[in-house]
């Protein structure tokens, strides 16, 4: 008797593919300062939206859940190409100047829980921090930061993607 199999977490050339439009739009997601003060689901809706606009097939109902320690835990949003497991799921977080820490410690957390059922994650952070925190730790330049991005990349298949609001 063997063991179950699982399904494969290996991304082909047509599901890279996706993937590299998904970030490029993600990035390209308009952000401004002046509307810090708004609810993380309205710039979440809107996101969805944007990814919409350019033909990305995103779901943001029946989305598959993780539940971990008596919770069940959602990302905002999945790609499904119709495989075994999801593409790739969002988690986004608004981060301000007074929340930076636990944004970062409870998206990590979430966004580690999604990529045991999604094959890629992309964890969002809406800086709205005066200085761009997210951003200049993230952006070039910051060793430790940067070398953290590129292991969860590789070895978690997770994306932190920072949009700075401007």
């Amino acid at each position: 008797m063997g063991r179950t199999p699982e399904s494969r977490t290996r991304v082909g050339e047509h599901e890279e593919k996706l993937l590299d439009k998904i970030r490029r739009r993600i990035r390209s997601f308009p952000l401004a300062l002046g509307r810090s003060a708004e609810r993380e689901t309205v710039f979440n809706a809107e996101l969805l939206d944007h990814l919409r606009a350019d033909g990305i097939d995103i779901e943001n109902s029946k989305i598959p859940s993780i539940t971990i320690l008596g919770e069940t835990f959602r990302p905002e949003g999945y790609v499904d190409e119709g495989k075994a497991r999801p593409l790739c799921c969002l988690e986004c977080k608004r981060m301000l100047d007074h929340n930076a820490k636990a944004v970062w410690k409870e998206g990590l957390a979430q966004s580690l829980l999604y990529a045991i059922d999604y094959k890629h994650v992309y964890f969002i952070i809406y800086d709205f921090t005066t200085s761009g925190l997210a951003e200049r730790e993230f952006g070039p330049g910051n060793k430790s930061a940067s070398s953290l991005a590129k292991r969860l990349r590789e070895e978690e298949r997770i994306d932190i993607v920072v949009i700075r609001a401007t």
